[in-house]
């Protein structure tokens, strides 16, 4: 059972944290809990004008992890990827922007960067993704989670006006 402090977690998020796959519910252990605080602690520690921001990113990366939906996993990583790399009211040269921020702040190559980002676009626009690539969905969560893992470090978005 959740202690009261984290009724929340219960109410909002009770069938994600208790993801009935098998005859016995999973149930939340301390060490969760420890987890669950630092988390909620670092989101926390943002700037109020980023929060709103930060938990788009967050539900979106957690949508993407639940989808089984391959298309639409990559939709949701989509999302994130633009809201990291791309800041509010930039409409022109998207994959640009994310292509030359995304590469240095994830430590991976522009073409790398480029690729994945067209992939995703290409599950967007087509509803397909594109064959023969290299860069599978499941496989660019983990560049996502890096990505996100490190904002939460900073405590903020990185500033791509500088």
């Amino acid at each position: 059972s959740v202690p009261d402090r984290y009724g929340f977690l219960q109410r909002v998020f009770q069938r994600y944290l208790r993801m009935d796959l098998s005859a016995c519910p999973t149930y939340l252990e301390a060490t969760d809990l420890t987890s669950i605080d630092q988390i909620i602690g670092e989101i926390d520690s943002f700037d109020e004008g980023q929060r709103p921001r930060l938990l788009i990113l967050l539900d979106q990366f957690h949508r993407a992890r639940l989808a089984f939906n391959q298309v639409q996993k990559a939709i949701h990583l989509r999302i994130c990827i633009e809201n990291m790399f791309v800041q509010d009211g930039e409409k022109e040269q998207l994959a640009s922007k994310v292509k030359f921020r995304g590469a240095p702040f994830l430590d991976v190559s522009k073409t790398a960067m480029e690729r994945i980002y067209d992939n995703l676009s290409s599950a967007v626009h087509r509803g397909q993704l594109r064959p023969g690539t290299r860069d599978r969905p499941h496989e660019i969560e983990a560049f996502v989670q890096t990505a996100i893992c490190q904002i939460l470090e900073k405590g903020t978005y990185p500033n791509w006006s500088e």
